[in-house]
């Protein structure tokens, strides 16, 4: 998208800030492309899992959020008009659904809702991009509360994972549930 527009802002959406392994991608696209900035935000998720209390101490007094809170707040805050997912109607059902009627909805727009990760990962190599983490075989996912990410951590990034149990003591259940 650099190309085509003057500037871009970058969302990152964090469970815990600052993972050297995430942010080596930031920052490569950051140095890649001049006119992008980055604003990190909590992750939406992360308002349920903190008033949940998974793998930490609950807090009743966390307000819920969705997608479209994030969305909304950082339109307010940047002045932008429109936001760019990644999303793909190949990811599930409900993306399926939720991207019948294309990949404009809006003020939303979904660039690849008509790619499979197989076509995303392709054109990746292709244009000599990094390639995302792979916590498994599965398909691809971001950070979060599985043994696999966890179990990535712990051999690849071990001082994210040591930020992460700083961050959520109770998820080290993960790791002790994996070694099982």
């Amino acid at each position: 998208m650099a190309p085509y527009f003057k500037e871009i802002v970058l969302i990152h959406m964090y469970f815990v800030k600052d993972l050297d392994h995430v942010n080596r991608y930031i920052d490569w696209a950051l140095n890649k492309y001049p006119n992008t900035t980055l604003m990190s935000v909590p992750h939406w998720n992360l308002t349920y899992v903190l008033r949940g209390g998974f793998y930490c101490v609950p807090n009743p007094k966390v307000k819920l959020m969705k997608l479209g809170d994030v969305d909304r707040a950082v339109k307010l805050q940047t002045g932008v008009e429109y936001s760019f997912f990644g999303m793909k109607k190949a990811d599930s059902l409900n993306r399926r659904l939720m991207m019948r009627d294309g990949g404009l909805q809006g003020d939303k727009v979904y660039p690849l809702w008509e790619w499979t990760n197989k076509e995303v990962l392709a054109y990746m190599k292709a244009m000599k991009l990094p390639q995302p983490v792979r916590y498994s075989d599965k398909a691809s996912g971001g950070v979060g509360f599985t043994s696999e990410c966890f179990l990535w951590m712990q051999k690849h990034a071990p001082n994210d994972l040591e930020k992460m149990l700083k961050a959520f003591p109770l998820s080290e259940k993960i790791l002790i549930d994996a070694s099982k």
